[in-house]
């Protein structure tokens, strides 16, 4: 039961991993054919909501453990910092 929830449900490592590749190979396409820079709106977007959900999720899943309500915020936290580094 301490096993973090990612290893038991590999469905958010696979999203970030076909996220990744996905990602890597589009990336110089979109960047010629529409001027796109790595600073770019989408990019910045796309991260930004990336970090979000990884945040609520981590937050939802300290909620389900019935963690002390401090501890929510501080999950959600390292969820977000160690889910960006994966997806990363």
């Amino acid at each position: 039961s301490g096993t973090v929830f990612w290893f038991r449900q590999p469905i958010y490592f696979k999203i970030c991993a076909v996220t990744t590749i996905m990602t890597f190979l589009l990336w110089p396409t979109l960047e010629s054919r529409l001027g796109w820079k790595d600073s770019a709106v989408p990019i910045c977007t796309a991260d930004a909501f990336g970090l979000g959900a990884f945040a609520v999720i981590g937050t939802q899943k300290a909620v389900e453990l019935g963690l002390d309500p401090i501890m929510w915020p501080v999950v959600g936290l390292i969820t977000c910092t160690f889910g960006g580094i994966t997806r990363d």
